[in-house]
């Protein structure tokens, strides 16, 4: 089962948190680019929507190793 899928199903859960308390949802991204290849980054609409739904945000991280 997909990560994501699994958090779908606290969906409610982690919206009443981040709105009923003092803290907010990141969800963090690391992409690591070898071989100066270019890296391909695509969110699903579900996603986003899941995202913006819980108050949540996501952060990119880009590391480039030569």
């Amino acid at each position: 089962m997909c990560s994501r899928w699994r958090l779908e199903t606290k969906r409610q859960q982690l919206k009443e948190i981040l709105s009923d308390s003092n803290i907010y949802g990141k969800f963090g991204v690391v992409i690591k680019i070898e071989n100066e290849e270019i890296p391909a980054m695509y969110l699903e609409k579900e996603l986003i929507k899941f995202m913006h739904d819980i108050g949540a945000e996501i952060d990119f991280d880009m590391y480039i190793n030569s």
